[in-house]
C-alpha cells in the first residue's frame, strides 16, 4: 500500500475513532435517567455565564497565538495580529483530520512570511518546550497545593519561573553541542542544522522566555477558569454536586489542552474522553458521567469561542493573502 494511502487511511480511521469517543461521552453522560432530565437546564443558565464561557475560550486562542508570536520575536519580527489570526484559523481546522491545522500554519509562515521550513521546525520546537515547561509547572502546583487556592497560585507562579529558567541553560548546552557538530559536518548539512537549531536561539533570549512563560501562565489560568465556570454551570443544572476545585480545574484544563495538541486526527473526542478518564480516576467522588457534563460544556463553549476568533481571523488572512506575494515552494517543502 502506498505511503500516502496508508496515511490517509490512518487519519480517517483515527478521525472515526475520535468521533466514537465523543459518542461514548454523550451516551455515558445521558445514561443516568436523573442526570438526563437535567441536561435541558443548561439552556436556563444565567446570561453572564453563557456569555463568559465562550469569551474565556476565545481568550485562550488569542493567548496561544501570542505565545507563537513572542517565541519567534528574538530572530524574526512578525505581525502579531497575523500570527494570532493564523492560530485562530488553526483552531477551526484542528477539528478535522489530516493535520490541516499544522499544514496551514506551516504553509502560511513559509509562503507568506517567507520563513524556511527548518527555521519553522526550530520555532515550533521552541514553542513546544515552553508549553511543556508550563504544563510541568501546573502539575507541580496541583500536586503540592491541591486544596489551598492561594498557595496553589503562588506555587504555580514560582514553578513557571523555575521551569522556564531551566530552559535557558538547556538551550545553551544544546546550542554549544550543535555548534560543535555543525563544524564537523559538510557546509550544506551544517547550514541545515543551523536553521533547525534557530529555536535554541529563541529559548536563550531571557526577555522572550519571561514574556512567553507569562503568557502561558495566563493561558493555563484561562484554561482552568473555563473548567471552573463549566463546573458551576453543570452544578446549577443539577449535573454535578459541587463545582471543581482550582487544582482539579487546573489539571483538567492542562490535560484537555495537552490532548488537543497531541490529537493525531482531529481534536474532538480524544481530548474529551481522555480528560474524563483521568479526572474521574484521580478525583474521588466524581463519577465519569459528572465529569463528562463539565467537559462537554467546555467543548461546546470552546466551539463558539473558536468561531468568534476563527471566522474574523480567516477573513483577515484572506484579505492579507491578496496583499502579500506567494513565494516559491521551499526546497524542503515536499520532504
Amino acid at each position: 500500500m502506498p505511503q500516502r494511502v496508508l496515511r490517509a487511511v490512518t487519519q480517517a480511521g483515527g478521525f472515526l475513532l475520535s468521533l466514537g469517543a465523543l459518542y461514548w461521552c454523550f451516551r455515558t453522560a445521558t445514561s443516568d435517567p436523573a442526570l438526563r432530565e437535567n441536561w435541558p437546564k443548561l439552556l436556563q443558565l444565567p446570561l453572564w455565564l453563557m456569555v463568559t464561557l465562550p469569551l474565556v475560550s476565545a481568550l485562550t486562542v488569542v493567548l496561544s497565538g501570542l505565545v507563537f508570536a513572542t517565541v519567534i520575536s528574538p530572530v524574526r519580527k512578525l505581525s502579531t495580529v497575523d500570527v494570532v489570526s493564523v492560530n485562530g484559523v488553526c483552531t477551526l481546522l484542528g477539528y478535522f483530520p489530516f493535520k490541516l491545522s499544522l499544514l496551514f500554519r506551516v504553509f502560511w509562515h513559509n509562503r507568506k512570511d517567507q520563513i524556511d521550513l527548518l527555521t519553522i521546525g526550530g520555532w515550533f520546537g521552541a514553542v513546544a518546550a515552553v508549553i511543556l515547561a508550563s504544563l510541568a509547572a501546573a502539575i507541580v502546583a496541583a500536586l503540592l497545593a491541591a486544596h489551598r487556592p492561594l498557595l496553589f497560585v503562588s506555587v504555580g507562579v514560582i514553578s513557571l519561573v523555575v521551569f522556564g529558567g531551566m530552559l535557558l541553560p538547556a538551550a545553551g548546552l544544546a546550542k554549544a553541542v550543535s555548534g560543535w557538530l555543525r563544524a564537523k559536518l559538510s557546509p550544506s548539512l551544517g547550514d541545515k542544522l543551523f536553521k533547525l537549531t534557530t529555536g535554541l536561539d529563541m529559548l536563550r533570549d531571557k526577555r522572550m522566555l519571561l514574556a512567553a512563560m507569562a503568557l502561558r501562565g495566563l493561558d493555563l489560568a484561562a484554561q482552568a477558569v473555563r473548567f471552573i465556570l463549566a463546573s458551576q454551570a453543570a452544578a446549577m443544572a443539577g449535573l454535578l454536586e459541587v463545582p471543581l476545585e482550582p487544582a482539579q480545574a487546573a489539571i483538567a484544563g492542562s490535560l484537555y489542552f495537552l490532548l488537543q495538541v497531541l490529537a493525531p486526527a482531529g481534536v474532538a473526542g480524544v481530548r474529551e474522553a481522555g480528560t474524563v478518564a483521568v479526572l474521574s480516576t484521580i478525583s474521588g467522588g466524581l463519577r465519569a458521567e459528572q465529569v463528562i457534563a463539565v467537559v462537554l460544556v467546555v467543548s461546546v463553549s470552546e466551539l463558539v469561542g473558536n468561531v468568534l476568533v476563527g471566522v474574523p481571523a480567516a477573513l483577515r488572512l484572506w484579505w492579507r493573502a491578496s496583499k502579500l506575494p506567494v513565494r516559491a515552494a521551499d526546497p524542503y517543502f515536499e520532504h
